[in-house]
C-alpha cells in the first residue's frame, strides 16, 4: 500500500506550518523578538518565548509546542542541561528541537545532537535561513504523525489479516489433523517393525523363489553378522550363491527350490564372512505360494550359530580326548599292574636266594669249603645290588613325579662322564663277551650337568645295553658336538626295537617286548627316569634302531658362564620354598691388568676358596673367568647376606683387595635375558 502524504509537504507551502505553536527559549529578548518578527504570523502561528529555562517544564504543558527553539547559552542550567533534562523527563518531548547558539565547537554540537537536537543555527541568525529550518522542521514532524498514524492503520490492518490467516490456519490444522494421526499410526508401524528387525540378533530376508535367488531384501542385522550392508548383497544377484562354502552349497541348491513348497525348512551351512571366514548359519525358509501352489518368493531368517558349531566341535574332540586319555589310563593302570606283578616277582626271587645262601652259610659245621662259603656271599652281594637297584629306581621315580629331585648342574667334562661309565661296565662286559668302547670327539666342549644324575642316565643305558646284547656283541659309547649341545649315544648290537615301540619305551612301566637275552625283567622306569633326568637339563632322549641293535642317544647343553649363573640360580632356588628369601652375591677380587691368565686363574681359585670356607653348607658359589669375580646364591634374605658379607675376607693373599656386592635374585635373572 502506498502512503500518501499532505501535498504541501513537497510544495514548501505555508499550510505546513499553518496553526504551528513554536516555543523560543533564550535569554536574549532581542532574539526572542527576533524569532517572532520572522514566525509570528498567520502563516506559522503562534510564537511564544522563554527566557528562565527553569520554567520550561511549565511552559511545554501549558502550550503544548509543535517546535522548540533552544538557545545552547543559556545562564544557570544551559542548553545543553535543558536538553539532557528533556530527554530523561517521563513525559519524553517528541518535537523537534532546532538549536540557537552562537559557539562553532564541534564537541558542543555532537554533544547536543546525543541529547535529542535536530539541527543548528548560528546566531545571528540569517531571517530566511531560519524561516526554512523551522518549515522543514515542521514538515518532518508533519510526516512523522502521518507515518504514526499510517503505522497504526497498517497495524489495524495486519491484525485483521492475521485474524483471518489464523481462522484458515484452524480450518487447516482440522483439515490435516486426521491425516497426521494416519501418518503417525503407519510411522508407529514402521518403527515397531524396524525396531524387530534391527533388534533381533537375526537377519530378515526376502529373496526371489528361482535360482540364483536373489535376494530382494534383508535387514541391517547382517552387517554385524557377515560383514556385509544390506545395499550390497541386494546389488549383487548371486551374492549369496557365491559366497556359500563350496561343499555346502552342493548339497543346498538342489534342496532349496523343492523345499519351498513344504512348509517352513531349516538349512546349516557355512558362508564366508567379509574378513575371509566361514560362519556357521541357520538359513529357516518358507516359500510364498500364488494361487496355483506355485513359489513366488521367499521369506527367511539368518542365525549365526558358529559358537555352537565350535562347542560342539569342542565336546566332541574333548569326548575323542578323553576317550583316548580313558585308553591310556586304562593301559596305564595294566602297566601298573603288571608293574606290581613283576616287582613282586623280581623282589621275591633276590630275596629267595639271600635266604637260601644266608641258611648255607649258618650251616657252617656242615663241612662247607671256604669256597663254597665265598661263593654264598657272593651270590648274597649279588642279589643285595639287583635288589638294591630297583628301590633306587622306585625312589628316584617318586622324588622326579615329586618334583623333589634335586639337580646341581656344574662345568662338567664329557671325556671324564665316559670314562668312568666305560670303567664301571668294562668288566662286566669282558666277563659276558662283549666288547665296550668309546669313542669321542677331539677338543669336545664341556657341557653344564649334574654328572651324577648324567652317570645315571649312562648306567641305566649302558645296563640295558648289556641286559639285551649276547655274547659276542658290541657296546660304543660316544660323544659328539651337536650345535648348542653336546650328543651323549649308546649304541649296541643286540636285537634291537620294534618301530612300534620306539616312541614308548620312556614312559613309566613300560617293558619292550626285546628278545630276551641274559639278565632279567626290571621295574620298567629305568628309561622313563633316564628322560626326566635329560629333560631338567634342557636336553632331548631318543631312541633309534635298524632291527640289527638299538641306540640311545641324548644331548646336553655345552658350558658357557651364562648359562651356569643361570643354572646356579635355577638349581639353587629349586631347594628354596622360599625364593624371596634368597639374594645373589658377586665378589670381585682387584686384579692387576698385566697379570696373567694363571695368575688371574690362581686369584680366583683362591677368592672361591675363601668365600665357601665362610659360608653355610646350603650356599653354593663358583668362578666365573670371563667375568673375573666369583658368584653365588645365598639361602639368605638382604639383611642376613650383608651380615654374611660381613664376614667374608675383604683381601685374600698377596695383598689382592675384594669388592662385594648383593643383588637381588629377580634382578640377577632379569640381567641374564
Amino acid at each position: 500500500m502506498a502512503i500518501q502524504f499532505d501535498a504541501a509537504l513537497g510544495q514548501g507551502a505555508s499550510v505546513v506550518a499553518a496553526g504551528s505553536r513554536i516555543l523560543v527559549v533564550d535569554d536574549d529578548p532581542a532574539s526572542v523578538s527576533l524569532v517572532k518578527q520572522v514566525l509570528g504570523s498567520s502563516v506559522f502561528g503562534e510564537v511564544e518565548g522563554l527566557a528562565d529555562p527553569v520554567l520550561l517544564d511549565a511552559a511545554l504543558a501549558e502550550y503544548e509546542p509543535d517546535i522548540l527553539l533552544l538557545d545552547i547559552n543559556l545562564p544557570g542550567r544551559g542548553g545543553l542541561a535543558v536538553l539532557e533534562s528533556l530527554r530523561e523527563s517521563s513525559r519524553g518531548f517528541v518535537k523537534p528541537v532546532l538549536v540557537l547558539t552562537a559557539d562553532d565547537n564541534i564537541e558542543i554540537r555532537r554533544r547536543a545532537l546525543e541529547l535529542g537536537a535536530n539541527d543548528f543555527l548560528n546566531k545571528p541568525t540569517d531571517v530566511c535561513e531560519l524561516e526554512l529550518r523551522v518549515r522543514n522542521l515542521l514538515a518532518m514532524e508533519r510526516m512523522r504523525a502521518q507515518l504514526e498514524v499510517h503505522n497504526r492503520n497498517l497495524q489495524q490492518i495486519v491484525q485483521q489479516r492475521t485474524g483471518e490467516l489464523e481462522s484458515a490456519n484452524r480450518s487447516l490444522e482440522l483439515e490435516m489433523l486426521e491425516r497426521k494421526q494416519r501418518e503417525n499410526e503407519l510411522r508407529a508401524a514402521e518403527r515397531r517393525m524396524r525396531f524387530l528387525l534391527t533388534t533381533i540378533p537375526d537377519s530378515i530376508f526376502t529373496a526371489c523363489a528361482d535360482p540364483p535367488f536373489a535376494i530382494t531384501y534383508i535387514s541391517d542385522a547382517v552387517l554385524g553378522q557377515l560383514g556385509y550392508s544390506s545395499e550390497e548383497i541386494v546389488a549383487t544377484p548371486c551374492f549369496w550363491k557365491d559366497h556359500l562354502h563350496p561343499d555346502d552349497a552342493a548339497q543346498l541348491w538342489p534342496k532349496l527350490r523343492p523345499s519351498l513348497t513344504k512348509g517352513p525348512t531349516v538349512f546349516e551351512y557355512r558362508f564366508r564372512h567379509a574378513d575371509g571366514t566361514y560362519r556357521w548359519l541357520r538359513s529357516r525358509v518358507v516359500g510364498v505360494l500364488d494361487d496355483l501352489g506355485k513359489p513366488v518368493e521367499i521369506i527367511g531368517s539368518l542365525s549365526d550359530i558358529s559358537d555352537k558349531k565350535i562347542d560342539e566341535e569342542a565336546l566332541a574332540a574333548q569326548a575323542m580326548e578323553l576317550a583316548s586319555v580313558n585308553v591310556r589310563l586304562q593301559e596305564f593302570d595294566k602297566l601298573k599292574s603288571e608293574f606290581l606283578a613283576t616287582a613282586s616277582h623280581e623282589m621275591r626271587t633276590p630275596l629267595t636266594v639271600i635266604r637260601e645262601f644266608a641258611s648255607l652259610l649258618g650251616d657252617v659245621a656242615a663241612g662247607k669249603s671256604p669256597e663254597e662259603i665265598g661263593e654264598s656271599i657272593d651270590a648274597i652281594l649279588r642279589n643285595c645290588d639287583r635288589l638294591t637297584k630297583m628301590l633306587d629306581h622306585l625312589l628316584n621315580f617318586h622324588l622326579i613325579e615329586a618334583g623333589k629331585l634335586q639337580i646341581s648342574r656344574d662345568r662338567c667334562s664329557p671325556e671324564a662322564i665316559l670314562e668312568r661309565a666305560h670303567k664301571d661296565f668294562s668288566q662286566k662286559c669282558a666277563s659276558q663277551g662283549i666288547q665296550m668302547r668309546k669313542q669321542i670327539e677331539t677338543a669336545i666342549c664341556d657341557v653344564l650337568a649334574d654328572d651324577q644324575l648324567i652317570d645315571q642316565v649312562l648306567i641305566n643305558l649302558v645296563g640295558n645295553a648289556i641286559k639285551y646284547t649276547p655274547a659276542g656283541g658290541s657296546i660304543v659309547l660316544a660323544a659328539e658336538r651337536a650345535d648348542a649341545f653336546v650328543k651323549f649315544s649308546v649304541a649296541d648290537t643286540g636285537q634291537g626295537i620294534k618301530a612300534a615301540d620306539l616312541n614308548c619305551i620312556f614312559e613309566p612301566f613300560r617293558q619292550v617286548d626285546r628278545q630276551e637275552g641274559p639278565g632279567y625283567r626290571g621295574t620298567g622306569l629305568g628309561l622313563s627316569i633316564c628322560k626326566r633326568i635329560v629333560d631338567l637339563h634342557g636336553g632331548e632322549i631318543r631312541a633309534s634302531s635298524d632291527g640289527r641293535g638299538a641306540t640311545l642317544e641324548f644331548t646336553i647343553p655345552i658350558w658357557s658362564e651364562k648359562a651356569a649363573v643361570r643354572a646356579l640360580i635355577e638349581d639353587r632356588c629349586s631347594k628354596s620354598d622360599h625364593r624371596d628369601a634368597q639374594t645373589v652375591l658377586k665378589a670381585w677380587p682387584e686384579l692387576p691388568a698385566e697379570a696373567a691368565e694363571t695368575e688371574r686363574t690362581a686369584i680366583l681359585d683362591m677368592l672361591l676358596h675363601e668365600v665357601r670356607g665362610r659360608l653355610r653348607s646350603d650356599d653354593h658359589c663358583l668362578v666365573l673367568e670371563e667375568a673375573g669375580c666369583v658368584q653365588g646364591v645365598l639361602a639368605s634374605d638382604r639383611d642376613s647376606a650383608e651380615a654374611i658379607c660381613g664376614r667374608l675376607p675383604k683381601e685374600i693373599g698377596g695383598g689382592v683387595g675384594v669388592r662385594y656386592e648383593l643383588v637381588a635374585l629377580e634382578r640377577a635373572l632379569a640381567d641374564l635375558e
